[in-house]
């Protein structure tokens, strides 16, 4: 995924503030939950080509539907950081309505 594709799955996430909404990772975890009003920029040095999370956001987890079946997307006190190395694969409306996918190749 470059980096453009990144800031535009966050751009599309931050559209649910306020919003409950599904989200599911390859590894089979998926989420109900609601997103956090954040996205702050790492301390990743600007000379890096391809920093990893520029940008992050945050989810307050309301239930998780799936447990995930390895631990590469971690939460912490009922909230996960969606940033460059735990890209979703699939973010949802709770009526089903897909806000982002992403692209497989």
């Amino acid at each position: 995924m470059t980096m453009n594709e990144y800031d535009q799955m966050l751009s599309k996430l931050h559209t649910c503030c306020g919003k409950t909404i599904l989200i599911l990772w390859q590894n089979g975890l998926k989420v109900k939950c609601r997103l956090f009003l954040s996205m702050s920029e790492t301390s990743d040095t600007p000379e890096e080509e391809e920093r990893l999370g520029v940008y992050y956001s945050a989810v307050d987890i309301l239930e998780i539907i799936n447990a995930g079946t390895d631990d590469s997307v971690r939460i912490y006190n009922d909230t996960i950081t969606i940033n460059k190395t735990t890209i979703p694969d699939k973010i949802m409306l709770e009526d089903g309505t897909i806000v982002w996918e992403r692209e497989t190749k």
